[in-house]
């Protein structure tokens, strides 16, 4: 893999006033565990879980099924977490 254990990120951006943030992921690949519970990114908007992911997905899983749930509230900040085991 490309990542060591026990690694975490921590990445946190807020948008100015009137403007939302939107996270785009192109390609996925995480150790895959039941709930995610090893190799994990986290992503939160406005400290509210808002999608836990894991395993490997290509882009066009990503673009249908995870990309459109990233987005904060207008002048609002999204987390990404990333933690490995």
């Amino acid at each position: 893999s490309g990542y060591s254990p026990h690694d975490s990120v921590n990445w946190t951006r807020c948008a100015p006033k009137g403007h939302s943030l939107f996270i785009r992921l192109i390609h996925l690949d995480l150790e895959d565990s039941q709930d995610c519970v090893n190799d994990a990114v986290k992503v939160f908007s406005n400290g509210t879980l808002i999608s836990i992911l894991c395993g490997k997905k290509e882009f066009e899983e990503l673009e249908e099924v995870v990309n459109p749930l990233h987005f904060s509230s207008p002048g609002g900040c999204l987390t990404l977490l990333f933690h490995s085991d």
